[in-house]
């Protein structure tokens, strides 16, 4: 398959899982190097662009990224690969909690949240052993990495895994997907400063708010919320153990066959097992308040 086809199947998949959460979408347009479509709501308008080339696909997301619109978008679309951000060169702290989350986007599946403690020395072992965003590594790759990690660091991450039906009767409490992510991702933090005393953290930015502020976390500690902060090596560590858990969530429940994502074929899945196995059943296994879902029930 060539990355012209490669590009042109991936940014479907972008307009439908942005169209079954109910945005007004413009069709995809073909330029030299990119399609692209754009996302308006009454708040603003955002581009969604997917290039293709030598270094394979990326995804850029043009708009005012403090905007709600903005964000709304990078929540759904940011656990594709290789999503791209305009953003200033960075240190990384000589100790830091890094957290990160995966499942957010998918209408099946668990939310799972981990945080990982990233000593003086810890960067370069976690580099040498292949850490790099979970996104970019293969499902054998991920399974093996996580394994050396859980060996080599099995005091140094904790991981919240919110299943389905937990979810959804914990997003009745919140009502919002932010504050949810917020909750998930101050309790591995939280847990994780019982085993490390540490004062900095560093969050994927999947919010305009402020992110920690349960517990009195917000307090004292140095805070960095970034985009694509799996560029550090303890976060990108915190991706491969939230990415493998979540994909063995999806071994270990093989009563349906469960998609990923948020595609149409996501949407005829809940619509089936909703009409042989009742409502109870789909509760068990995906997230109620996705839109396409409440279409259904």
């Amino acid at each position: 398959m060539t990355l012209d086809k490669a590009a042109e199947i991936k940014i479907k998949e972008y307009l439908d899982s942005i169209k079954l959460n109910n945005y007004s979408t413009s069709s995809i347009s073909k330029r030299q190097y990119n399609y692209e479509f754009e996302v308006t709501k009454s708040t603003g308008k955002i581009k969604v662009q997917l290039y293709f080339g030598k270094k394979g696909l990326k995804t850029v997301i043009q708009g005012n990224s403090e905007s709600e619109l903005f964000q709304e978008i990078h929540t759904l679309l940011s656990d594709q690969p290789k999503l791209d951000f305009p953003q200033k060169e960075e240190i990384e702290f000589d100790e830091y909690i890094g957290s990160d989350e995966t499942g957010k986007g998918d209408l099946f599946g668990p939310l799972v949240v981990c945080a990982f403690f990233c000593g003086k020395k810890d960067s370069l072992e976690l580099q040498n052993i292949g850490v790099r965003d979970s996104k970019d590594l293969s499902p054998n790759q991920i399974e093996t990495i996580a394994g050396i990690i859980k060996h080599k660091f099995k005091d140094n991450y904790y991981i919240v895994i919110i299943t389905p039906e937990k979810y959804n009767r914990i997003y009745q409490k919140f009502n919002n997907l932010n504050k949810l992510l917020n909750s998930a991702h101050t309790e591995a933090i939280d847990n994780l400063l019982k085993v490390h005393d540490c004062k900095n953290f560093i969050i994927d930015k999947f919010s305009n708010e402020k992110v920690i502020l349960n517990n009195g976390l917000g307090e004292g500690h140095n805070i960095k919320l970034t985009h694509k902060a799996e560029r550090f090596s303890g976060v990108a560590a915190a991706s491969i153990l939230a990415r493998f858990t979540f994909d063995n969530w999806f071994k270990n429940h093989t009563k349906f066959d469960l998609p990923k994502g948020a595609s149409q074929k996501t949407v005829e899945t809940a619509q089936k097992i909703f009409d042989d196995y009742g409502l109870d059943e789909l509760n068990k296994v995906a997230k109620l308040h996705f839109k396409s879902i409440k279409n259904l029930v």
